[in-house]
């Protein structure tokens, strides 16, 4: 390996802080801020997430974000409504339990 002459190394120096700092400035800019969160649910949810996303085409992180985004169809407001009804009958204590 050959010796860089000096002034070289301070350009290559300068070209790595400003290719570092070019890098950072359009990261802020180009990528969208992400927060990563842990949520908890019911296992038939999230195979339904699942599902859906693949269906779409789309990453389970980005069909959720576009779920919350978005509008329901009558359709998907129906079937969450039956789904919601499913899951508070079974989280209600049976009417013989005491």
């Amino acid at each position: 390996m050959q010796p860089v002459p000096v002034d070289e190394q301070s350009n290559a120096h300068r070209l790595t802080i400003t290719g570092a700092s070019v890098a950072q400035r359009l990261y802020r800019f180009a990528m969208a801020e992400r927060v990563k969160k842990c949520v908890s649910g019911p296992s038939e949810l999230d195979v339904a997430i699942r599902a859906a996303a693949e269906r779409s085409g789309m990453t389970y992180s980005g069909w959720l974000a576009n779920a919350a985004h978005g509008t329901f169809t009558s359709q998907e407001q129906a079937d969450a409504d039956t789904w919601l009804d499913q899951m508070i009958a079974k989280a209600r204590p049976s009417e013989g339990a005491a």
